[in-house]
């Protein structure tokens, strides 16, 4: 899948790591505009653990559970704080168990 992830702008890379019938996780790779490369850092380490990844409008990531039971969803939003270690991560919104 070829997406704007982080939204910054930039398309970002993710490939199915491993997959079910409902469900997949990704491996992923964020652009980096100042190397000109796709990168794997701390946030996109994060990524790679959400099943059902998906980038949500203003810079939210949704990941979900799709089943007979205990189906849920959890939103996350992307911060970036500069000159901090991870300088950009995220952080929980909102979940819910359906």
């Amino acid at each position: 899948m070829v997406q704007d992830l982080d939204s910054d702008g930039h398309p970002d890379l993710a490939g199915i790591r491993e997959f079910g019938a409902k469900w997949a996780r990704y491996c992923v790779w964020v652009y980096d505009p100042r190397q000109h490369f796709f990168i794997t850092d701390f946030l996109a380490e994060q990524m790679e653990l959400m099943a059902n990844l998906e980038p949500l409008a203003g810079g939210q990531i949704s990941t979900s559970q799709i089943g007979p039971d205990n189906m849920w969803r959890a939103v996350y939003r992307i911060i970036e704080v500069q000159k901090s270690r991870p300088e950009r991560q995220l952080i929980p919104v909102y979940s819910c168990l359906v």
